[in-house]
């Protein structure tokens, strides 16, 4: 045993002078390369040199753990790279604008609706005044506030891109903006009272994660939300208009057990449909049907049988019709104005079977043995059927031109999104059900803000785009 370990210790022994010098620089040459290497991750992946005390051996580095989020730097008044970040108690007020590139598919039966949209939020951030000569693809943003914003009622996988600028004004102080486009399919809660001459808001709503403490959402003053018309895929069942209606509201995730409320801010468009199709190929065919009801009291009364027939033909005609206009409907809690007119025509149908069914009893037991007046009782009969049916379609035509008269507003205003509700106040008096004001109607000249919308959307379009690329 002890023999080998003196065999051992004379080879170890056993060099040079010159290879124990050439030694010596290899070693030497690779703790310097090591020490620039550690160097270099520090600088990049947070590292931080040791203490002579540590662990490390000379210049060499060790991680550090994650930096906090700045949210606790600014409370704690730590520093991030040697920088010692100013402390930020205030709420953050977020200036949003929500555009619609593209508004695509309406899906009344899935309550939703296909969408290109590019939401802008700007955000004051104290961190980056007076770094002037900040480039944007040198920044690391992870290291700064985020509002944490996300798109609330996208369903699906979008498409969606999120970048980042800054901008200073003339005294340094740093504005970030987040931009970000979107490409898919929204929720939207339809309704369908009015259908088919019914108008929908469709709406993209931005939240945040952060509690309502936090964050403010306010629209954009210099950047108005807007729309671009030109580009609607469903122009030949809808009306697009380009009006658009702003509001904020709060919501509440159920799955937490905080019972945090996050701020969330809207933008919505109007769609009316146009009801021509439902006009020519349901409700003129209805009125036609439920009319010719009425040439079956040119039968003989003492022929029952045969007015009921006919009857009865028409009333199976009107049933099959109503199954076709379920198709085109979901499956609601509610009747729609198609809906009531069908079932009244039916219900008139209805009326008229009973009184044919009726007729016989009265001449062979009320009114025996006088044709005259079983005659004149059946003559009074259609009289009244048909003052209720003439009055049940004033009253249809009636309701439509109030809801003819209400579009008409909207295609008066047609682009007063950035302009129009700043000089007529649309915004303090926009009604609940998402009609504007009649009081409102005669203020606007129609001519001037085409013409003013005209530019504004091309300038716009150059603004996206640029900022796109």
């Amino acid at each position: 045993m002890s023999s080998n370990a003196e065999d051992n210790k004379d080879k170890d022994v056993d060099m040079t002078a010159e290879e124990c010098a050439e030694f010596s620089d290899t070693l030497k040459s690779l703790e310097t390369t090591m020490k620039l290497h550690m160097t270099s991750l520090s600088a990049k992946r947070g590292l931080a040199p040791l203490d002579g005390g540590g662990p490390g051996v000379g210049g060499l580095t060790a991680p550090v753990p994650p930096p906090r989020s700045l949210s606790r730097l600014r409370r704690d008044g730590s520093k991030v790279n040697g920088i010692l970040m100013p402390t930020r108690k205030d709420k953050v007020t977020i200036y949003v604008r929500i555009m619609f590139l593209k508004v695509g598919e309406i899906d009344t039966l899935r309550d939703k609706f296909s969408a290109d949209a590019f939401v802008q939020s700007k955000w004051r951030e104290p961190a980056m005044d007076g770094k002037l000569r900040m480039q944007n693809e040198d920044i690391n943003w992870e290291i700064y506030w985020n509002p944490k914003l996300s798109i609330d009622n996208v369903f699906g996988d979008p498409k969606e891109t999120v970048w980042y600028s800054v901008s200073f004004d003339g005294t340094g102080q740093a504005t970030v903006c987040e931009k970000r486009r979107i490409n898919g399919t929204f929720l939207e809660f339809m309704e369908l009272n009015q259908f088919p001459f019914d108008s929908q808001d469709l709406t993209v709503t931005l939240t945040t994660d952060r509690d309502e403490s936090e964050i403010e959402f306010v629209e954009d003053p210099k950047e108005k939300c807007s729309m671009n018309v030109q580009s609607f895929v469903d122009e030949q069942e809808w009306k697009l208009h380009k009006y658009i209606h702003t509001w904020t509201k709060t919501r509440e995730e159920a799955f937490r057990n905080n019972q945090a409320r996050h701020p969330a801010f809207s933008a919505a468009c109007k769609a009316s449909r146009r009801p021509q199709f439902f006009i020519w190929n349901i409700l003129v065919v209805m009125f036609l049907i439920c009319s010719l009801s009425f040439a079956t009291f040119s039968v003989q009364y003492n022929l029952p049988q045969n007015r009921l027939q006919l009857t009865f033909i028409l009333l199976l005609t009107t049933v099959s019709f109503k199954f076709v206009v379920n198709q085109s409907l979901p499956m609601i809690a509610y009747l729609t104005y198609l809906d009531k007119y069908i079932l009244g025509s039916m219900a008139i149908l209805a009326t008229i079977c009973v009184w044919h069914a009726f007729i016989p009893f009265v001449n062979s037991t009320i009114i025996k043995c006088q044709p005259d007046r079983v005659a004149l009782a059946d003559n009074i009969a259609f009289g009244i059927l048909a003052t209720i049916y003439v009055a049940f379609h004033l009253g249809l035509l009636c309701a439509i031109a109030c809801l003819a008269k209400e579009h008409s507003i909207y295609n008066n205003v047609d682009a007063t999104v950035e302009h129009g509700r700043g000089n007529f106040g649309f915004e303090d008096d926009y009604e609940e059900n998402g009609n504007i004001p009649e009081t409102f109607h005669d203020k606007l000249d129609v001519k001037a803000i085409r013409k003013q919308n005209a530019s504004e959307q091309t300038t716009n379009q150059q603004t996206v785009m640029s900022a796109w690329q």
